[in-house]
């Protein structure tokens, strides 16, 4: 059934229209992920006019890496940003299928949280995160190492990710001790 619901999501996703060429932020990630792929590293690209700044000021690195990493696969920056986003999408999908009731999935096919998909930002790998980070704060007792890694990669994704990194450690500070029982 997990299986059945990914790809379901998976091609939905896949069905909607796609801005491309890229504009703004997502013509820096697509831009960035070929100068990675090139070996240049993290660069920005000419045409914005933010090209003289330091890229890591405007844009954080992680999306930019997860497109050269699809691109290196041999997929063109268009297929890579389309088929990044179906994962992603279908993974939230999942996720949410998995954890909270199932008529909570329908939000998620409406197009206000749809159209988060339909370029190459980097919102949909950043709600992933946050979607990865939340169901550890609801599964498991205390996933300290698990926490710290996927807020620090929501952190790398999308600056404002420091608060999700905040939010992990004021939970886990903040809420009532939980009362350990061993068997045998």
């Amino acid at each position: 059934m997990r299986l059945a619901v990914f790809a379901a999501a998976f091609l939905f996703i896949l069905a909607h229209p796609f801005h491309w060429p890229p504009q703004s932020d997502a013509a820096h990630y697509v831009y960035a992920s070929g100068s990675l792929l090139a070996g240049d590293g993290w660069q920005p690209d000419p045409a914005s006019p933010y090209w003289d700044t330091d890229v890591y000021a405007e844009w954080p690195p992680l999306q930019s890496l997860a497109l050269a990493a699809i691109r290196w696969l041999g997929f063109d920056a268009y297929t890579a940003a389309r088929l990044l986003n179906a994962a992603c999408y279908a993974a939230v999908v999942l996720l949410v299928w998995q954890t909270a009731p199932k008529w909570c999935v329908l939000p998620l096919l409406t197009p206000v949280f749809t159209v988060n998909y339909q370029s190459a930002l980097s919102e949909p790998l950043f709600i992933l995160l946050v979607a990865v980070f939340l169901r550890l704060l609801v599964r498991d007792p205390l996933p300290l190492a698990k926490l710290a890694v996927i807020g620090a990669l929501c952190w790398l994704q999308r600056y404002s990710g420091m608060f999700v990194f905040v939010f992990g450690v004021g939970y886990i500070l903040l809420r009532p001790a939980q009362r350990v029982v061993k068997s045998g």
